[in-house]
């Protein structure tokens, strides 16, 4: 997980750098070459009762619940960059 990582009461961001297998995972997996991807997120306005308790429970999303469509072949790096990045540069 990165440095830029973020957690607070109502929220959390967790920005990875994957250096291998990165595109599959115990029950699923994701193309990477895939320019219709769908991803579903939602949203409480209720906090989270123990936000540091990793086996807390996440309160239902009563205010949102939708999904959205992405280009993923977009978010490819060339080696360059990507090397920069695995060396913690960018």
């Amino acid at each position: 997980m990165l440095s830029s990582s973020t957690v607070n009461t109502t929220h959390w961001k967790a920005d990875f750098l994957c250096s291998a297998g990165c595109s599959d995972w115990w029950g699923g997996s994701i193309d990477p070459n895939n320019k219709n991807a769908t991803f579903g997120y939602g949203a409480s306005n209720r906090p989270i009762a123990q936000p540091a308790n990793v086996t807390g429970s996440i309160p239902f999303h009563n205010v949102v619940i939708d999904h959205f469509d992405i280009d993923l072949t977009k978010a490819k790096r060339g080696q360059a960059d990507w090397d920069t990045l695995v060396k913690g540069g960018l």
